[in-house]
Formats: structure tokens, sequence, C-alpha cells
């Protein structure tokens, strides 16, 4: 069974991106090092950060006290974790690598990426959740590879009643985990022969009326650095040994 350490290295990056006010009530599923949380933390947010990993649960608390930062980090399913509350905005980075096992783990490192057999176990559940954990106006910003079919995500939150369009998209090397699943994602269709980059693709959706114009400015603002973040090193992070 493969273990996790927590790793240190650059500062955390604290870009004034996040559709977040001094006191919002913000969200993040799936947070892994807490990058996200925490940016939105030190711009006066009250933040919720979960996932269902502990070394990434001890990733974020380490990393929000490193930074002097107050991050309420919960370990566990987010739907238990988050019940009777709503937020503004949702931040969301579930696990999203389709899996040659459709069965979901329950231990070890593989919670953190495995999604099933096309990726969406995790990323379907959100937007059903979403139209209950979200605020009236409030938006959610989702981060899923294109392996997942970013038109399903639109479509499924469309039939929730919500406003979605796909705010950014941009182009990522491979990780080790699609890497060493190519000869099996070829053919399903999920990859072509001598693919290196997967497409990243943030979906932002809003609750009720829709935003602002400047609501979608810094909605579009923040998927740009939720990808950034996605892909950069925080200051403490874990990996698999």
């Amino acid at each position: 069974m493969p273990s996790t350490a927590l790793a240190c290295s650059d500062p955390i990056p604290r870009p004034s991106w996040e559709p977040v006010h001094d006191g919002a009530r913000v969200v993040e599923l799936g947070t892994g090092t807490g990058a996200l949380a925490l940016c939105a933390a030190a711009r006066g947010a009250d933040v919720t950060a979960v996932d269902v990993a502990w070394p990434a649960v001890l990733a974020a608390r380490l990393n929000g006290w490193l930074h002097r930062t107050p991050l309420r980090v919960l370990h566990g399913d987010f739907a238990s974790r988050t019940e009777g509350q709503r937020f503004d905005p949702v931040l969301a980075n579930p696990p999203y690598a389709p899996s040659p096992d459709s069965r979901l783990p329950a231990s070890g490192a593989r919670p953190a990426w495995d999604a099933g057999s096309d990726g969406r176990a995790v990323i379907d559940r959100i937007c059903d959740m979403a139209p209950v954990l979200l605020y009236t106006g409030g938006v959610l910003l989702l981060v899923h590879s294109g392996m997942c079919r970013a038109q399903e995500t639109l479509e499924r939150l469309t039939r929730a009643g919500l406003t979605a369009r796909v705010a950014e998209r941009v182009l990522v090397p491979w990780g080790s985990v699609l890497r060493s699943r190519r000869q099996w994602l070829q053919p399903q269709g999920l990859a072509a022969a001598g693919d290196e980059q997967e497409e990243l693709v943030i979906t932002g959706r809003s609750s009720g009326p829709s935003p602002s114009t400047d609501r979608h400015v810094a909605a579009g603002q923040a998927s740009r650095a939720a990808i950034g973040l996605h892909t950069a090193s925080p200051l403490c992070r874990y990996s698999v040994v």
C-alpha cells in the first residue's frame, strides 16, 4: 500500500483574483494542499476546505499554520461535511482521473485522483449538489479534465436550473497517473496515440439571477488563477512515496 509524504517548497502565490469579499463564506471541495482556500482566506473570507484524503487535510492545515491564516480544514466526504450550509463562491477540484476500475477506492493514495471509469463519479455529485451549496446568485468554479466531457457538466448543471459556461481551457502536461494508463485510455477513446497533454476545463456557474458584469469578470480571473495554482507548487505539498 502506498504511503504519503509532505514536502516544503516555494511560498504560496497570492493573486488578487477571487470573486471574494471580506467575510464571504467560501468552500473548497477537494482542497489538496489548500492553495486556493488559503488565497481566499488571506482576503478576509471565512473559508472551509474539505478533502477525503488525510494527507491533503494535513498539508492544508500545515499551510494554514505556516501562513498564520485562519482556515477550517475538514476530513471526509464533502456532502456530509457541508450539510445545511451555503457558500459563495464554491471552489471544486475533485478527483477526475478515469480509471480501469469503476469502483471508487476507499483507502491509500488513489482517492485523491481516481473517479471511476469515466472520471465523473465526483464531478456529477458536485453538479447535483451545487444548488443546495450555493447562495442565490453564487458562483461555482469547477476544474476537471477535458477527458471528462465538459459539455456533460454544462448540461447537468443546466438541468438543475443553473446557468453554466466554460470559463477557461488550458493544456497541461500529463501527470504520472495518466501516463501509467495510456494503454487503457486509448482504446476507451479518452486519449489518442502520442498525446502528452490534457485539457483542464474550468466550468463557471451561478445560481439564481445572473451575476453582474463585475462578478463575471472576477470569476474569469478566478478561473485563470485556479488553473495556475492547480499546476503550481504551494508551500507544502504531499506526494506518494
